[in-house]
């Protein structure tokens, strides 16, 4: 039944009468959805202004303001879309999923600074949709790697391609965006252990290992070496993915930093012994 109201007064948003087309807006912010919220979306690029503005004023009303900015995402004007990418990167709904197509096409963007806001506001959104386009910025420093998140498997061989990258930025952020995928990760296993014995890699690789959890257990020897790695992200890193992996052997190093002076390395051990089921 709303969907069908929502059809009705999305057909009036192409009456030729702007008041039409302005009731049409403030029947769809009544309403609400999915299907009311693309319908207002598309009212944003109406050609008489009170009827934009009618929809900008609708979609704050219905929590989703950030529409607003994606709009502004299609702007002419450069700075005008790097302003509205970095509000969504920080401020989008993960519900916003109607925003998805929009974002996608920003990936796209001749400007840097708007392709890594809109990579960043489809990591916070998070639905599959987002994925194909994600994957196809992978090769564009500027999307971010970090920005992929769990539900993103079909990224996984393209991201174990960056983590041989001769870029080490680029090998640490394909590594950090695996550890946001989590277990499904699992084939990088094997790059992510010599990642271990990369000093610039290593933080990150340790902090994803965790992140696929127990079937990285093949890593535990070189994680626990890391416990007393002379950088302290490094060791937290560590003893925290010890704990994810789960397993006892690594128990007894881990018992040695309960008394450690690093006071979050200290909490990182305890909270890594609790999970492997105390002493």
């Amino acid at each position: 039944m709303l969907e069908e109201e929502v059809q009705k007064q999305a057909e009036k948003l192409k009456d030729k009468s702007s008041m039409v087309r302005e009731q049409a807006v403030m029947a769809l912010s009544k309403i609400g959805g999915d299907s009311a919220i693309k319908a207002l979306i598309e009212a944003l690029k109406d050609e008489d202004s009170d009827v934009r503005q009618r929809a900008a004023e609708a979609l704050g009303r219905v929590g989703e303001q950030a529409f607003v900015r994606v709009h502004d995402l299609q702007d002419e004007d450069k700075g005008v879309r790097q302003r509205a990418a970095s509000a969504l990167s920080r401020e989008i709904s993960p519900t916003a999923k109607a925003a998805v197509p929009a974002l996608a096409e920003a990936l796209k963007d001749e400007d840097e600074y708007v392709r890594n806001g809109a990579a960043h506001a489809l990591g916070r959104i998070g639905d599959d949709s987002a994925v194909p386009a994600l994957i196809e910025s992978l090769d564009d420093w500027q999307a971010r790697y970090t920005v992929i998140g769990p539900g993103s498997k079909a990224a996984v061989p393209k991201l174990i391609e960056l983590m041989k990258d001769k870029d080490r930025f680029m090998r640490r952020s394909a590594a950090s965006a695996l550890g946001g995928i989590g277990p499904d990760s699992r084939d990088a296993i094997p790059l992510l252990i010599e990642g271990l014995d990369d000093r610039d890699l290593r933080s990150t690789a340790a902090a994803t290992l965790g992140s696929i959890g127990p079937d990285a257990k093949a890593a535990v020897p070189l994680l626990i070496d890391c416990l007393v790695d002379d950088d302290e992200v490094t060791q937290r890193n560590a003893a925290e993915a010890l704990g994810n992996i789960g397993d006892r052997s690594a128990l007894p190093a881990l018992l040695e930093l309960e008394k450690d002076e690093d006071k979050w390395l200290r909490k990182e051990a305890i909270d890594a012994i609790a999970k492997l089921g105390g002493r």
